[in-house]
């Protein structure tokens, strides 16, 4: 998980620019190429829309437009067999952009703004290698530093969310002014931290009722009747961070299913042999339940679920108590509540 929150912002952004002007232009040399295509594309709610497109001549390309905001975006560019992508912002200003097409890696470099500098410098400020904690803890700081950075809600939205409960989230968001307020993922945001709410710690879990391995529906309400915590458990056959997980939920089951607690696995899955084979691999004994939709599944959007493993702990009122236990965490929160 720690790679990816850094190989996440580091592909998809590098570089912004911030200015007064109504238009922007991206002013792009290749090396290493003399003739290909660029693509200019906008990432939106993590995908990408293609909205320019030009071919790149003696090595030289321009893009012109406006944007009502500051919007991550990218160029894909491609030569014979050779493609290159660049990630950074476009915003209203001149912009250039240098790539070396027969680079073995994505090198390039992007100009035309201060705020690219207080990016690089948000990047490095993080960049080492802390205790995993440590680094999520550095990350949150660097983003209430800088609040009023264009690219901070972005970077908060993309690759950090996972890490906030719904309070953290709300005060984080409310310290957020000037332009940032104006970008589009501080309205997605907004939209986000409602929903989050909505599950919050405190809150009436809501119900879910999906069909099992067997195809008949079943939700967790029926085991609030018989145990006093529930832990919804959000995960899939495909990914890696849930089944290194599962050993720790196994042990924790295995400790306290006798005292009264149960788990309620949520999948993620499409395929159901490979559902049914992950759980019979990791020799998962509780309640499985799936629509085999991945992503599309509605509890994923009810429970503001967007990167997995990801869990609630809920107690025998159906009350949420604890979110994202992950390793130690959830044994020692059970301890804690069965007065060990």
């Amino acid at each position: 998980m720690k790679k990816l929150i850094f190989t996440s912002i580091l592909c998809l952004i590098f570089g912004i620019s911030q200015s007064q002007n109504k238009t922007y232009q991206i002013t792009g040399t290749v090396t290493d190429a003399k003739e290909g295509t660029v693509i200019l594309e906008k990432y939106l709610n993590n995908g990408t829309i293609a909205t320019d497109s030009t071919k790149f001549s003696k090595g030289n390309f321009i893009f012109e437009g406006s944007v009502d905001s500051p919007i991550a975006a990218g160029l894909t560019l491609k030569s014979g067999n050779s493609t290159k992508r660049v990630s950074f912002f476009v915003e209203n200003s001149k912009m250039t952009v240098k790539v070396n097409m027969n680079a073995n890696s994505a090198v390039y470099e992007v100009k035309g703004s201060k705020t690219n500098d207080e990016f690089r410098s948000f990047l490095e400020n993080c960049k080492s290698n802390k205790p995993y904690q440590e680094e999520i803890d550095c990350q949150k700081q660097q983003i209430n530093k800088h609040v009023n950075s264009l690219f901070v809600p972005y970077v908060l939205y993309a690759t950090m969310l996972y890490y906030y409960d719904y309070e953290e989230l709300r005060k984080t968001i409310n310290n957020f002014s000037g332009e940032a307020t104006k970008t589009y993922h501080y309205i997605k945001l907004k939209e986000y931290a409602d929903r989050l709410s909505r599950v919050a710690i405190g809150q009436i879990a809501p119900d879910i009722s999906q069909p099992d391995l067997n195809g008949k529906n079943e939700s967790f309400q029926p085991l609030l009747k018989n145990n006093k915590y529930i832990l919804i458990d959000f995960w899939a056959s495909w990914c890696r961070p849930c089944r290194q997980e599962n050993p720790h939920v196994l042990e924790a089951y295995n400790a306290y299913h006798a005292k009264g607690f149960d788990v309620f696995g949520v999948s993620f899955d499409k395929d159901k042999d490979k559902w049914q084979k992950a759980i019979e691999d990791d020799k998962l004994p509780w309640h499985h339940v799936s629509e085999l939709k991945m992503w599309d599944n509605k509890a994923a959007e009810i429970y503001c679920v967007r990167s997995i493993p990801a869990n609630y702990l809920i107690d025998q009122n159906g009350k949420i108590i604890a979110h994202n236990l992950r390793g130690e965490e959830l044994k020692n929160k059970l301890k804690e509540l069965f007065g060990e």
